[in-house]
């Protein structure tokens, strides 16, 4: 691709060009103004199609980078995604864990109450048999004894 310098050296030639063919054509003939009338449709068809090919490759240029640029969101994208479902496992196993460790407690709080209870029957048992014994006590206390 030209430089920018040499597409204006390119434009003032041309448009020098321009200037001596309507000068030119002044004092010429009708065929000869023709005649340099079809030259410069000639060179505007060649300049279209230059222009149009110049565009084609740069919208070609555009589509490829843009295709390029595309692929990388798409990759980033497909990259946070799967970054982000990672994170969200590892935040469900954490929450699963937690959820197993709470329950492992209160099994163990609930294992410790039954072990309490237990002790507290054993007590009640006990206090039973003491008070029992007590009154076995009192009774033989309380009985007349033979003479």
């Amino acid at each position: 691709m030209s430089s920018l310098s040499e597409n204006l050296a390119k434009l003032s030639v041309h448009a020098q060009r321009a200037e001596e063919n309507f000068s030119a054509a002044k004092s010429e003939a009708k065929s000869k103004i023709d005649e340099r009338r079809e030259q410069v449709k000639t060179s505007v068809s060649q300049g279209i199609d230059k222009v149009e090919t110049g565009l084609n490759q740069t919208r070609d240029q555009a589509s490829g980078d843009f295709a390029s640029f595309k692929a990388k969101v798409d990759a980033d994208r497909q990259r946070m995604q799967a970054k982000q479902h990672q994170q969200h496992e590892q935040f469900k196993s954490f929450q699963a864990d937690n959820l197993a460790s709470d329950r492992e407690q209160e099994a163990a709080v609930a294992i410790d109450y039954a072990i309490s209870a237990i002790d507290q029957a054993s007590l009640a048992a006990l206090d039973a048999l003491s008070a029992r014994a007590d009154a076995e006590t009192a009774k033989l206390q309380a009985s007349p004894t033979p003479a």
